[in-house]
């Protein structure tokens, strides 16, 4: 019988994590996340991961491990696969999710996903048991999950987002994943890889508090912009906001929707009456507001971005004003954060990031934290997960090194992890098909469409009308150099002529094809380089 573990996102990359588990009649997949592109252009919104080679028959459960969009970003495009798919979520993902899906009309079942909760999917010898295990993260309720096969002989520890508490906080749990996992031969653990190239350990919120406590208390207006779904950060802030007499206003649809689907299922320690939006800002002293704007990645549409870049129509910035980026970039998003901070200085006000004060620590474990998981496991094979191949390699390398007993294995997006009773085995060859684009409303946009996109924003576009009634022609340019608008009138006479007399007697498809190439040919001689040219008969 042949047990499968196949990553489809996340093995190679920071985004897009999405896991299928399967045996010869039962399946089930773990997150569907999208990863954001690292083009702002060709209107891509985000990449999702391949799935839908995968049976619905057979795939009917999808385990949430927590609500960051790497793990839900692709939920509508899953339930859309699948109507019949159960989805395992916490509270709190639960209502991310469903907001979500009521955005475009959709509904699925959902099931609480708690602490230790037990899930069976298959039957007899094929069956999967399904364990949450709860876990430090930056939002509320993330999980690792133990996979536990019987026939197989073999537990699985699937952690890819986490960071450790202190030991004498974590033991007990940490003892619990080594009793569960122990009464199985070989135990296979799946652990983050983000922080890998991290030699220190990562912090604590706690440890952030008096460096927040400083920045806000000091006068002048404040933006802070962060990954909006860390409530025990946001949590702080609204504390620290009336300890010091300021009035928070929330800016962005991620920062509304966390802020209420936090005081909806109970965690948070504000209610909607603590904050307001940026309509009613002109009833309060510029002085006494703290913004919490999303789009701490600059993200192209985000609140953030609007601000920065000096168009946002309620919310202009000046001297005096700081802007404090309690967040790290994810990788990728460099140029694009960069950007933002020379925009924002060239206003007048001034940028704070994690690199000046101690005002983010990470979700994910450094070096130390990794050692500290495995010596409180006894993990008998490893595969690093949840991150770049380079980080992957690295977590691999370290492992290796500290652990030569333990088994590790590199995988990438596609590779299948093939179990059974006496081994585990990694295809070496992958079947991978590549991320999914996805733009506008949520629509699918094939590679080579946005090939097409980037050779005319390359290159610019010419696009020839030719009126066979009464012979009018009209040449149009776009994304040209406009001088180029007073060679029009002399490239009809001279493409009129080379119809005529090369083209004379031959079909209306072959002439459209010869003007277009004399039409490239024209505007090489002149640019140096070929725009696309198009050629309607009408």
């Amino acid at each position: 019988m042949t047990y499968q573990i196949t990553p489809l996102g996340g093995f190679g990359e920071i985004g897009a994590n999405m896991v299928a588990f399967e045996s010869k009649d039962a399946g089930f997949i773990i997150d569907c996340g999208l990863l954001f592109p690292y083009e702002e252009a060709f209107d891509i919104n985000y990449l999702i991961p391949s799935f839908d080679h995968l049976d619905p028959k057979k795939f009917l459960t999808l385990v949430i491990t927590h609500a960051h969009e790497d793990h839900i970003g692709a939920i509508v495009h899953v339930v859309k696969w699948n109507p019949r798919i159960v989805i395992y979520a916490s509270s709190f993902a639960q209502n991310l999710i469903l907001r979500r899906l009521k955005e475009v009309q959709l509904s699925v079942k959902m099931q609480d996903l708690n602490h230790l909760d037990q899930i069976t999917i298959g039957e007899s010898q094929s069956e999967w048991v399904i364990r949450p295990i709860s876990v430090n993260h930056s939002i509320p309720q993330p999980f690792g999950i133990l996979v536990t096969s019987s026939y197989l002989n073999i537990a699985i520890y699937y952690c890819s987002d986490f960071k450790s508490f202190p030991e004498n906080v974590n033991r007990e749990d940490s003892l619990l994943l080594k009793k569960l996992m122990a009464p199985f031969k070989r135990r296979l653990a799946l652990i983050d890889s983000t922080n890998i190239l991290n030699d220190r350990a990562t912090g604590q919120e706690e440890d952030l508090l008096p460096e927040l406590e400083n920045v806000i208390q000091t006068p002048g207006c404040l933006l802070f912009t962060l990954f909006t779904s860390n409530i025990e950060r946001l949590n702080t802030l609204f504390r620290l906001a009336k300890k010091h007499d300021r009035q928070i206003v929330a800016m962005g649809r991620s920062v509304h929707n966390s802020l209420l689907a936090a005081i909806e299922v109970g965690i948070a320690h504000f209610a909607e009456t603590d904050y307001i939006d940026a309509d009613s800002i002109e009833h309060f002293s510029r002085e006494r507001l703290l913004f919490i704007v999303a789009g701490c990645q600059g993200d192209f549409l985000s609140a953030l971005r609007r601000v920065s870049y000096g168009e946002d129509t309620k919310v202009k910035l000046g001297p005096g004003d700081r802007v404090v980026f309690s967040s790290r970039v994810i990788p990728g998003n460099e140029d694009k954060i960069t950007r933002m901070y020379n925009k924002i200085t060239l206003q007048g006000a001034e940028v704070i990031t994690a690199d000046d004060k101690l005002i983010h620590c990470s979700g994910h474990p450094g070096k130390p934290d990794i050692i500290k998981l495995i010596n409180h496991n006894d993990f008998t094979d490893y595969i690093p997960v949840h991150g770049e191949s380079l980080f992957l390699k690295r977590h691999e390398q370290f492992v290796n090194k500290h652990y030569p007993n333990i088994k590790t294995y590199l995988v990438n997006n596609g590779q299948k992890i093939t179990l059974k009773p006496e081994q585990i085995t990694i295809d070496a060859n992958e079947f991978w098909k590549e991320p999914i684009i996805i733009h506008g409303k949520g629509i699918e946009l094939e590679r080579s469409q946005v090939s097409q996109r980037r050779k005319i924003a390359a290159m610019g576009s010419m696009y020839l009308s030719v009126f066979n009634k009464d012979q009018h022609w009209i040449l149009d340019f776009y994304g040209l150099p406009l001088n180029l608008e007073l060679q029009k009138t002399i490239w009809i006479d001279k493409l009129k002529d080379l119809l005529e007399f090369e083209m004379k007697g031959k079909s209306t498809a072959d002439k459209a094809e010869f003007l277009r190439i004399k039409l490239r040919q024209l505007a090489g001689m002149e640019l140096g380089y070929r725009p696309l040219s198009f050629v309607h008969f009408m």
